[in-house]
């Protein structure tokens, strides 16, 4: 198990005695067995609430500046990646009140390739995150379009904050590499 490389790594996401993926989803205490041809694909679909965001601002911002279409087009977007989502779950092992303990199954929260990383890659990531972040605010505060549109604010800040989140989670990474 140790020279297996994983792709599937994030929130609820765990991995079993064998190896497998498991998808463990709290509120139900189910449990879904994620095929290992379909981990890829899963990770992405775990992304869908901002994959949905960034591809509507996008939309407003270079494409179409119509609130209607922008909101209209991820809308629809949403719809399909979480039909794609339930049937990568539906065509999963579905486990009934999964004990965690009892399967030996443990926290499964960076993939492989992101621990493997120099100290160096990851400082400059979660210092690019940072920078990210804090041009974005500040390009709210220069920008005319941005300061005239709320709804442009918000999605900014927005994105500074997830900018700030991933930056976290590089840190994250940078600790659990450097002591555990």
């Amino acid at each position: 198990m140790k020279n297996q490389k994983y792709k599937l790594s994030g929130k609820n996401i765990y991995r079993d005695a064998r190896g497998r993926a498991i998808y463990y989803v709290p509120k139900e205490k189910r449990a879904y067995q994620i095929k290992e041809n379909q981990e890829g694909l899963f990770q992405t679909l775990q992304l869908r609430y901002y994959l949905v965001f960034v591809i509507g601002l996008l939309i407003y911002f270079t494409i179409v500046p119509n609130l209607l279409i922008s909101i209209f087009v991820p809308c629809i977007l949403f719809i399909f990646l979480e039909y794609e989502y339930r049937s990568v779950l539906k065509n999963s092992v579905q486990i009934e009140n999964y004990n965690m303990k009892k399967n030996h199954t443990k926290k499964y929260d960076f993939d492989e390739k992101d621990i493997e990383e120099k100290n160096s890659s990851l400082i400059v990531k979660m210092i690019f995150f940072i920078v990210i972040g804090i041009l974005l605010i500040i390009n709210s505060f220069i920008s005319k379009d941005i300061a005239s549109s709320r709804i442009a604010i918000f999605g900014t800040y927005l994105a500074a904050l997830i900018s700030f989140y991933f930056s976290y989670r590089v840190f994250k990474m940078y600790y659990y590499k450097n002591h555990l």
